[in-house]
């Protein structure tokens, strides 16, 4: 994970059950500074580094919620996923108790936008 991401994270509010999440959260440099300035053209500083440290590690996967992070992370040949996404996954793994109750602590306790058609199709299983 890139510093200028790993910041944005610290300014989080920490889990109230566990103190700071973070401590697993491996810190590493892009390289390819030609890369991330050339996606800082259109992109912030934390999602450019994301998504050249995830080419030079060819990780394929990268979880971005940005749609043009999205769209540039795809050009260059990255898989990506959100993070409801995510939420989804584990909900059909059955590593969720109720997918409409994570939903909604993101919404209470990050402040996680979703539109309430996105949300009912999730929901109704229409991903």
């Amino acid at each position: 994970m890139k510093k200028a991401v790993l910041a944005h994270l610290r300014s989080a509010r920490p889990s109230k059950k566990n103190g700071s999440p973070w401590k697993w959260i491996a810190v590493e440099e892009p390289s390819d500074d030609p890369l991330v300035c050339t996606l800082g053209q259109d992109l912030d500083l934390g999602e450019s580094e994301a998504i050249a440290l995830a080419v030079e590690k060819e990780a394929g996967l990268i979880l971005l919620d940005e749609r043009e992070g999205r769209r540039r992370a795809r050009n260059v040949g990255l898989e990506v996923t959100g993070l409801l996404g995510v939420l989804i996954r584990a909900d059909r793994e059955g590593n969720l108790s109720s997918l409409s109750e994570a939903i909604a602590q993101l919404e209470e306790e990050a402040g996680f936008w979703i539109s309430d058609a996105l949300r009912e199709k999730i929901l109704s299983g229409n991903e």
